[in-house]
């Protein structure tokens, strides 16, 4: 499972020197999804490998090495294209919300 509790967090990322990205879903119930980082070469890095439910009023947290990083969210079946936000060199809080068809992706101070 990718979610990991605070204190796991915090001292994986004080081992690591790692960046933590925070993703607060909103998205409609059944929603599948897909959210990742990836290097600003586009090479994958962390998070989901595979399409997953979305769970509405959820955190999910991915720890990424401590470099330029983007943030990429994919809904399966959606008639959006994927959604990239970065590029990041810190700590990244996002929201994913909406539905299949009318969602949207982007930085955020809640739940951070």
């Amino acid at each position: 499972m990718n979610i990991v509790s605070v204190t796991e967090g915090k001292i994986l990322g004080r081992i690591l020197r790692t960046y933590k990205a925070l993703i607060h879903s909103f998205m409609e119930y059944g929603t599948l999804c897909r959210l990742y980082t990836e290097d600003e070469y586009g090479n994958y890095l962390s998070g989901d490998k595979y399409d997953r439910p979305c769970h509405n009023d959820e955190d999910y947290t991915y720890y990424t090495p401590q470099t330029t990083h983007y943030v990429v969210a994919h809904i399966p079946f959606s008639f959006e294209d994927d959604k990239k936000r970065g590029p990041f060199r810190k700590d990244s809080c996002l929201t994913i919300q909406g539905t299949v068809n009318d969602w949207d992706f982007y930085e955020s101070f809640y739940p951070c």
